[in-house]
């Protein structure tokens, strides 16, 4: 099961859940077709239709058929249909890559169940930490290699915590060798300076001739430059064992820098929505002001009109009845963040949003969320789903906004621009 279940790739319902061949088979035979493979898929499906509508009622989308486009569903839907799939496909192993991604608190719940349930074997690629605590064994991927751990997430928290302890401690070691060694190489060099010096006053002061006097100088410098020379091997040495043990530590966790501009005082209105109907779903009127700074979370089941609230909310669509007041900038970032954007670079995306950002700022920033020189100039298709939604988070977080103010209503929308100190109605 993809990460990504876009309609392009899965036009139909039937294509989401993997059946679709097998539909457009029986179709064809009972068409009057005699073709072999079709025969092949057929076989033990003959039901196959009336089974998927039987585990679509069954798991509450009931009102969905094979043929209903998935440029319809939400995303929960579209999700909760791809998993119907990869559960009825009776695979010998399945891999499901973030397969809790757009599904509500219940539906994450029901998917743990389901794994708990599965009995073949399973790969799980997956960052939600409760997903994890239904696995037997974590494989962890990163420059090094991969490393195994015994156990759900828990166990491996616990064990990895333990092992970075160790890790900390053995780059702590490292370093204070490097110390020791360090000042042992200044006290060598130092005796070698003294007998050099002490040698050169012997010659100087006795009846020695040049032949001999210059072939101790020799000796003396060439026992200086071995001296040096062992000690830039020491030190080499020492570098790699320390950036050994500094690999096997885990980062320092990224800091973004934000701009004094997006703090929002204490109090002040950001959205208010007065008696607004949604342009979708529910006819229920919606009343809510948001004051800053606030974090809210909206709960629901998936197709209940989450999103097309924060949508509204947004400015992407307008109320069907009611008033909405936004007394400032509101950034997007969708479920679907960083797809709309696929042959662009992370830098150019940064850019775009802000053209006065300097190449050299917008990439400091990428590196604070973990986005290094060389990923940054590749064009966000080649890149993974968490960093084209880092990158997507970062084009709203340093964004060059207007100061302005939107009141959406029913029948007209006027923006209003105080450094302008005129009005604009669109």
């Amino acid at each position: 099961m993809a990460q990504l279940l876009e309609p392009e790739r899965y036009p139909s319902v039937a294509a989401l859940a993997g059946v679709d061949s097998i539909l457009a088979a029986l179709e064809r035979i009972a068409q009057g077709s005699v073709d072999d493979d079709d025969h092949a898929l057929a076989v033990d499906q003959w039901d196959c239709a009336t089974r998927l509508e039987a585990q679509l009622q069954q798991i509450g989308l009931g009102h969905l058929n094979g043929d209903v486009r998935t440029d319809t569903l939400s995303g929960g839907e579209r999700q909760r249909v791809a998993l119907l799939g990869a559960w009825l496909s009776r695979a010998d192993w399945l891999i499901l890559d973030e397969p809790s991604n757009h599904l509500d608190i219940d539906q994450q719940h029901k998917l743990a169940q389901q794994i708990d349930r599965w009995p073949n074997g399973l790969v799980l690629i997956s960052h939600d930490r409760g997903l994890l605590e239904h696995v037997n064994e974590i494989v962890e991927l990163s420059p090094l290699g991969l490393a195994v751990y015994g156990g759900n997430y828990s166990q491996y928290a616990a064990a990895r915590e333990q092992e970075q302890q160790s890790f900390q401690s053995a780059l702590q070691g490292e370093r204070a060798q490097a110390k020791r060694e360090q000042r042992e190489m200044v006290v060598q060099m130092e005796r070698q300076q003294r007998r050099n010096a002490r040698g050169d006053r012997q010659a100087r002061d006795g009846n020695q001739t040049k032949l001999i006097t210059n072939a101790q100088k020799e000796r003396s410098e060439n026992s200086q430059g071995k001296l040096r020379l062992n000690q830039q091997v020491a030190r080499e040495q020492q570098q790699q064992r320390i950036t050994e043990a500094r690999a096997r530590c885990a980062p320092d966790i990224q800091r973004m820098m934000l701009s004094p501009e997006s703090a929002v005082p204490n109090g002040k209105l950001v959205v208010q929505l007065n008696d607004v109907i949604l342009p979708f779903g529910y006819t229920a009127a919606v009343n809510l002001t948001l004051t800053g700074p606030m974090r809210m979370a909206i709960l629901g089941a998936n197709g209940s009109g989450k999103s097309t609230l924060l949508r509204v909310i947004a400015g992407q669509l307008p109320v069907r009845e009611g008033e909405l007041i936004r007394s400032c900038h509101i950034g997007w970032l969708d479920q679907h963040a960083g797809l709309q954007y696929p042959e662009r670079t992370p830098v150019q995306w940064l850019h775009e949003g802000n053209p006065q950002l300097p190449e050299a700022e917008a990439r400091t920033r990428l590196a604070q969320m973990g986005i290094d020189a060389d990923r940054a100039m590749l064009k966000t298709c080649q890149l993974s789903g968490g960093e084209r939604l880092k990158i997507a988070l970062a084009a709203q977080l340093y964004a060059q906004h207007p100061r302005s103010c939107c009141y959406w209503t029913n029948r007209i929308t006027i923006w209003i621009c105080p450094a302008k100190s005129r009005w604009n109605r669109c």
